[in-house]
C-alpha cells in the first residue's frame, strides 16, 4: 500500500485503512470501506488499486472474514518449518547463503 501513496501526507487515509484491515466487526468494515473510497483528497489511483487488488480478495486479509482462523492453520509455505528449525535448532540463527 505505501508505494502507491505517502502515508505521511495522508494520516488520516492512513490511519483509516489500517483500522479497516484490523477491524473485526462487519459494519466498522463497511462504514471505513464507505470512507476510504468516498474521500475525494485520497489519491484516487491509490483507491483504484483497492478496489483492483485488495476488495477481490477481502477473505484472505480481513479480520472481519478471518475469525477463528489461524496463519498455522493455513500456512502452505515452508515459513513455519524454517520458524521450527530456527527456534529448536538453531537458537534463532539463521544464515542465509
Amino acid at each position: 500500500m505505501r508505494s502507491h501513496f505517502n502515508t505521511n501526507q495522508y494520516l488520516v487515509l492512513w490511519d483509516k485503512v489500517k483500522a479497516w484491515v484490523k477491524t473485526t466487526d462487519q459494519i466498522e468494515f463497511a462504514k471505513l470501506w464507505v470512507e476510504i473510497s468516498g474521500d475525494p483528497s485520497a489519491p484516487q489511483s491509490f483507491i483504484a488499486y483497492l478496489k483492483a487488488q485488495w476488495l477481490p480478495v477481502t477473505p484472505k486479509w480481513s479480520r472481519v472474514l478471518r475469525k477463528g482462523r489461524s496463519i498455522y492453520e493455513e500456512g502452505d509455505t515452508n515459513m513455519l518449518i524454517e520458524a521450527y528449525v530456527s527456534t529448536h535448532f538453531l537458537g534463532d540463527k539463521i544464515s542465509i547463503s
